[in-house]
This record gives structure tokens, C-alpha cells and sequence, in this order.
């Protein structure tokens, strides 16, 4: 499949660089990543405190837990799919 550019010309779409706007949706993606991580790891270590203070049982918790479990699923989805596609 030959690119087109807005204009129709395929031969001024082979001279077309690519932007970098891939890099810094991935910076992006990763700094986001980083960003939960980090709450994750935070939550785990105030487990014991966050039990005291707000009554939640085992049960609770867990499912305050596994709030991370979809996005990391999302995430790892859709980070296959992109690295599969062919350019």
C-alpha cells in the first residue's frame, strides 16, 4: 500500500518524515504507568493504617486492590496489539 498525503501526490508522502508525536505518547503511556506503580506500592504500604481508620475488611480491600488489575489489562492489550501492527 503506497501512503497519500492530503494532497493525493504518493510521491511527496515517501519523502514525508515522521513526527515524534510516537515518542512522547509513549513517554507518556510509561510516565502513567510509573504514576500507578508508585499508588500501588503506596496503598499496599498504608494497608494497615487504611484498615484502621476506615473499618474495610479483608474483602474491601481487596477489591480496592484489584481496581488496578483493568487498566493494566487495557494497557497490556492494546500495547500488544500496537506493537503487532504492521507499518
Amino acid at each position: 500500500m503506497t501512503p497519500v498525503t492530503r494532497s493525493g501526490d504518493p510521491a511527496s508522502a515517501a519523502q514525508m518524515k515522521p513526527s515524534r508525536t510516537r515518542y512522547w505518547v509513549i513517554a507518556f503511556a510509561i510516565i502513567l504507568a510509573v504514576i500507578q506503580y508508585i499508588d500501588r506500592v503506596a496503598i499496599s504500604q498504608a494497608k494497615d493504617g487504611i484498615v484502621k481508620d476506615m473499618g474495610f475488611t479483608d474483602a474491601q480491600m481487596g477489591a480496592i486492590f484489584a481496581a488496578f488489575g483493568p487498566r493494566n489489562l487495557l494497557a497490556g492489550a492494546s500495547g500488544n496489539m500496537n506493537s503487532n501492527r504492521e507499518t
